[in-house]
């Protein structure tokens, strides 16, 4: 069975775009369980995807009212983020970085070798998992309009 992670950092219509990855996926890996990270705010919206085993979610709008408050040390926000990290760090067998972020690349830096998407080599240099990822990341990002959505 294998384990499958998507991470999406993204806007609200982006969680239910990522429906049809999720059936692609299902389509080729029938017995595997497929898990989502999102922002808390798209929590609710993420739930109501089909073949989703687990929601896991990151607390951006805490981790940064934390970071940004004088108050606090930035322990705090450090802290909060590393409640999502020991959640989610388990053996994944394929990690798809579907927000292609810094913090999501990080993510899928550490967590997984098998990528889609982009992840960080030792050097922090970024590595494409295919010529589509370059397209989507660095051609389709430069443009004012996307022609492909």
């Amino acid at each position: 069975m294998k384990e499958i992670l998507i991470i999406n950092f993204k806007r609200h219509g982006d969680i239910f775009q990522m429906g049809r990855l999720i059936s692609s996926l299902k389509n080729q890996h029938p017995e595997s369980n497929i898990s989502i990270l999102v922002n808390k705010e798209f929590e609710r919206s993420a739930e109501l995807l089909n073949g989703i085993k687990q929601v896991y979610k990151l607390d951006r709008k805490q981790i940064i009212s934390y970071k940004k408050n004088k108050i606090y040390s930035d322990g705090f926000s450090l802290d909060q983020f590393g409640k999502t990290i020991n959640e989610i760090n388990k053996s994944w067998d394929l990690v798809v970085n579907y927000s292609n972020d810094r913090i999501s690349t990080s993510l899928t830096s550490y967590l997984s070798k098998e990528f889609t998407g982009i992840k960080f080599d030792s050097a922090c240099n970024v590595m494409y998992s295919n010529e589509w990822a370059i397209v989507f990341n660095d051609i389709i990002t430069s443009q004012k309009y996307a022609a492909i959505n």
